[in-house]
């Protein structure tokens, strides 16, 4: 190779290097004061709002309490004797002889109907009364609150039945950890999460609960203009007479 051959490559090695530093991404410039003071006021602002929000809330969690569930806060915790549980635990091994591998694995949303046939055929086998109105239904209608919840998390957790008895355990165990506390404390939560996540339809089973907190909407009006209640509490039946769920 003669000298200016190799100065010609060596030349176009340069170019080429030169080249892509030229189109290459610049740095990144370093922040204005000006920005960087208008970020800060940006989340000053942010943090005002947050602020404002958690006090607008525990308002409003307050009030759910006191004036909506006024009724509850005397009632006792909730706690499941042995026959309970056990009650939950055919429940689940039962399953698979409800719904079959098509209809457990299409299930989109809470079957209440079916749901409650497979507690009822349970609590006959037990002997328990299957009231379910009035003082007397306080019982089975916390079983069929909770018989509900394990059903959903059974669904999510597995796609397929039967459920071996460890899982059934682990469901049974994670369902009471979460839902086994004051009743008032329990259905405050179950509000202000739907309020929060703009969610407007509440199912219970619960007939107190609906009655006292339709007839105190209008006191939510005097609530903080940051909080829009658009929620409706209503009994599975009504839903089903009223809704169409896809």
């Amino acid at each position: 190779m003669e000298w200016y051959d190799y100065v010609s490559s060596q030349a176009s090695v340069e170019w080429l290097v030169c080249f892509f530093l030229m189109i290459r991404r610049p740095p990144r410039s370093t922040q204005s004061r000006s920005s960087a003071a208008s970020d800060v006021y940006k989340r000053q602002l942010e943090d005002t709002e947050v602020h404002v929000l958690s006090d607008a809330y525990k308002a409003l969690e307050s009030f759910i309490q006191n004036e909506v569930l006024g009724f509850k806060m005397d009632e006792p915790e909730s706690l499941l004797t042995e026959e309970d549980i056990a009650i939950l635990n055919e429940c689940s091994q039962s399953l698979h002889n409800w719904y079959s591998d098509i209809s457990w694995k299409e299930l989109k949303c809470t079957d209440y109907q079916l749901n409650w046939e497979i507690l009822l055929s349970v609590l006959e086998r037990h002997n328990i009364e299957t009231v379910f109105e009035g003082e007397k239904g306080i019982r089975n209608r916390n079983l069929f609150g909770l018989w509900n919840r394990i059903v959903g998390l059974s669904k999510k957790s597995s796609s397929r039945l039967p459920l071996d008895r460890s899982h059934i355990d682990f469901i049974l165990a994670t369902v009471l950890k979460k839902y086994q506390f004051n009743m008032a404390y329990r259905d405050t939560k179950h509000i202000l999460n739907c309020i929060k996540h703009k969610i407007d339809l509440f199912m219970t089973t619960d007939d107190r609960l609906i009655e006292s907190f339709n007839s105190k909407r209008h006191l939510l009006m005097k609530l903080p203009e940051t909080i829009i209640v658009n929620l409706n509490i209503v009994n599975p039946s009504t839903v089903k007479k009223n809704y169409v769920i896809p």
